[in-house]
C-alpha cells in the first residue's frame, strides 16, 4: 500500500493517510492503530488533503481536477468543488472553517468551504504557486512559489503585504508555528527557513 500523505485533525483524534495505488482516503486511530474508515471517490492520484479546524471535515485535493470534502466521522461523502483545470496540489482551511485555499496551476484559489463559491484567485504573472497556508489567527495567507520566494497576503483584502527571500531553490511547503510567531518555509534546495517577521532564524 502506497502512502502518499499524511494529517492529523486538529483534536488528535484521527490520522488521515491517501494512498496513490487505489486512490483512496484511510482513516485511523492514532493511538490504537485501528482503521476506522476508507474514503472512495476520487478518479486520480490524491495529492493533498486538510482537516478543518474543528476536525469534522476532510477536505482532498487529487490529480482529477477536483476537491472533495468528507465527514471526518462518519467517512460519508459531503461535495465536490469543481472547475480546476489541472492537480489541487495544496490545501489550507482558515481557522474560523470558512474558507478553503488551493493551489492550482500555480494559482491560489480562495473559495468559500461550504458552497465552494470562489471568493478570490491569487495569481501574479508567470510566478507559479505551489503551496499554501493560513496564519492561526486567519490574518495572513502565505504563499510558497517557483521564483524562490514567499508571499504573505492579507488574507480579508488579498493585499500582498511581504515577500520573504532566502532559498536557493523552488518552495515546496509553508507552515505556520501555532502561536503564529514563527513561520516556516521548506525548499529543493535542501533547507528549511524558520522567519520572523522579514528575518529569518535560522535555517
Amino acid at each position: 500500500m502506497d502512502t502518499t500523505y499524511v494529517a492529523f485533525s486538529p483534536d488528535g483524534e484521527i490520522l488521515a493517510s491517501t494512498h496513490s495505488m487505489d486512490r483512496s482516503i484511510r482513516l485511523w486511530n492514532p493511538v490504537s492503530g485501528e482503521l476506522l474508515q476508507i474514503l472512495n471517490g476520487h478518479k486520480g492520484i490524491l495529492v493533498s488533503i486538510a482537516f478543518s479546524p474543528d476536525s469534522k471535515t476532510i477536505a482532498s485535493g487529487s490529480t482529477d481536477k477536483t476537491i472533495r470534502l468528507w465527514d471526518a466521522v462518519s467517512g460519508k461523502y459531503k461535495r465536490i468543488f469543481t472547475g480546476y483545470t489541472d492537480r489541487v496540489s495544496s490545501l489550507s482551511f482558515s481557522p474560523d472553517g470558512e474558507t478553503l485555499a488551493s493551489v492550482c496551476r500555480g494559482e491560489i484559489h480562495l473559495r468559500d468551504a461550504v458552497t465552494g463559491i470562489h471568493k478570490q484567485i491569487l495569481k501574479e504573472g508567470r510566478r507559479s504557486f505551489t503551496s499554501v497556508a493560513f496564519s492561526p489567527d486567519g490574518r495572513t495567507l502565505a504563499g510558497g512559489n517557483t521564483d524562490k520566494s514567499t508571499r504573505l497576503w492579507d488574507a480579508a483584502t488579498g493585499t500582498l503585504t511581504q515577500t520573504l527571500r532566502g532559498h536557493t531553490g523552488v518552495i515546496t511547503s509553508v507552515a505556520f508555528s501555532p502561536d503564529g510567531g514563527t513561520f516556516a518555509s521548506g525548499s529543493s534546495d535542501g533547507t528549511v527557513l524558520l522567519w520572523s517577521g522579514s528575518l529569518y532564524l535560522h535555517r
